[in-house]
């Protein structure tokens, strides 16, 4: 646990919250974040497959491919550059949260025809107001909930962690 903390690329401005996370974790499997309410990002990051794809590349909403296979999301808390995607374009997972929300062939979202759908669910003013304070829905609280929701998946009782642990050889 010790060694782990130190890579921690959580940023100051985006603790994890159980409320923040929580919002996150609806994001994260509301398909009414693409284009044509199909997919979701489990579609791609996938829990069974340690939040990752079983394909090599992963189906966009129109039934595309997308350009490379989806990166596991296990551990993403303690990855020490704290960069995203395969070729880390994305300096922290607060910036790549919303790019598969915007991609043409992933979910093919635009930032504003984002907030406007979520602000049209009832469901979402309160769980931004229990996550941040108000209900204003924006681009930077989305993707700080999806980051504080994936940055919280981390497990614990595998096989490996139960022998880290000495629990188990």
């Amino acid at each position: 646990l010790p060694a782990m903390q130190q890579n921690d690329n959580t940023p100051v401005n985006n603790p994890i919250t159980n409320d923040g996370a929580t919002l996150g974790r609806v994001l994260f499997y509301d398909k009414n974040l693409s284009a044509n309410k199909t997919i979701n990002c489990a579609s791609c990051h996938k829990p069974a497959n340690s939040f990752s794809d079983n394909l090599v590349l992963s189906e966009g909403f129109l039934g595309g491919l997308t350009a490379r296979h989806s990166m596991p999301l296990v551990n993403v808390a303690f990855y020490r550059s704290g960069r995203m995607f395969w070729d880390e374009r994305a300096a922290t997972l607060e910036q790549q949260a919303l790019m598969p929300v915007q991609d043409h062939v992933e979910m093919g979202m635009t930032i504003p025809d984002l907030v406007t759908r979520l602000s049209g669910l009832s469901y979402y003013p309160s769980l931004f107001q229990k996550a941040f304070g108000s209900t204003q829905i924006d681009s930077v609280r989305i993707s700080r909930a999806l980051a504080q929701f994936v940055r919280s998946i981390i497990p614990y009782q595998s096989k490996f962690d139960r022998v880290k642990q000495g629990l188990e050889t």
